[in-house]
């Protein structure tokens, strides 16, 4: 009886007794997703290395493009600017490979030519208008519209007997990819004398203490008063941007190496601002006729040089 009792008792123990072999370990159910864990972190380190060589490759790029495009300033301080303060906008371009275009071969397009004159200086191509030489009362050169899609505004002028220089000019830089957009060009002296008296409130704002006379001495050093800038002749244009940001661009590098095939000269150059009373202005352009435009830069002489030249009976 008791030996009965004994294994009755010890076979309730062990039925009710849990399978040891059957136990988990303590954070065995973790292994899995920790190593899942490692693994997206390796994923995005590797993803973050090669991003990072796209966006250096690119930096590069932009680095070699920002290079080729950009500009130098002279450091001059001249005496006054046509275009500064005129309220006209800038047009900025988004080429930044592009070729220069063909230089010119040479030989005179009869197309831009203004054909011969015993008195040059006296002709309409050659005119001067300067704070030195301001315009004649009654003034009315002959105009034509823009073509809309070479201006920036709509309705901007040019002279009637040049805008097709100036507009077979626009289309063939357009051709070798590069976009020149008219942002200033034939100005009235009404519309001189809003932008000269604006500069002025301007300035006597600033300066409270300047007397009237005082203040339009001041504005004449940035925009030239009625009667004397080159944009009353209808003769002249600005490109794109009328900043000194424009040399260096591929419009200025064009315009450098194609414009004198269409009659057209860059009026305020470089070490001229103590002859025409201007500053550089890379974006200014000046029809005077293609074979007057070839002569110029070879001789290197802006307007009023040349025409000095002339008029001493040089050919």
């Amino acid at each position: 009886m008791e030996n009965d009792y004994r294994d009755s008792v010890r076979e309730y123990h062990y039925s009710n007794r849990r399978p040891q072999h059957g136990r988990k370990r303590p954070g065995g159910s973790k292994v899995i997703p920790v190593i899942i864990i490692i693994l997206l972190l390796i994923i995005v380190i590797i993803g973050a290395i090669l991003l990072a060589k796209v966006l250096s490759s690119d930096d590069s790029s932009a680095n070699v493009s920002s290079s080729e495009m950009s500009t130098s300033s002279d450091g001059t301080n001249a005496v006054v600017s046509e275009d500064a303060s005129s309220g006209e906008q800038s047009v900025t371009s988004s080429e930044s490979s592009v070729s220069s275009g063909t230089a010119s071969s040479g030989e005179i397009d009869s197309r831009y030519s203004v054909g011969e004159s015993d008195e040059p200086w006296n002709e309409w191509y050659l005119k001067i208008v300067s704070a030195a030489n301001p315009l004649e009362e009654g003034f009315d050169p002959p105009l034509s519209t823009i073509t809309q899609s070479y201006a920036a505004y709509s309705s901007m002028k040019f002279d009637s007997r040049a805008i097709d220089a100036l507009e077979d000019m626009i289309a063939a830089a357009a051709e070798d990819g590069v976009t020149l957009t008219v942002i200033s060009s034939y100005r009235t002296i009404e519309r001189q004398q809003e932008l000269f008296d604006d500069k002025v409130r301007r300035v006597m704002l600033e300066n409270p203490s300047l007397s009237r006379e005082e203040a339009e001495n001041l504005a004449a050093t940035e925009v030239t008063r009625p009667g004397t800038g080159e944009h009353h002749t209808g003769l002249a244009v600005d490109f794109n941007l009328a900043e000194t940001e424009f040399e260096g661009t591929v419009q200025d590098v064009w315009l450098k190496n194609n414009a004198e095939r269409f009659g057209f000269v860059n009026r305020y150059p470089k070490n001229k601002q103590d002859i025409t009373g201007i500053i550089p202005e890379a974006w200014h352009y000046r029809f005077v006729g293609a074979e007057h435009a070839k002569r110029m830069n070879e001789l290197n002489l802006c307007l009023e040089e040349y025409v000095d030249y002339l008029k001493a009976g040089n050919r």
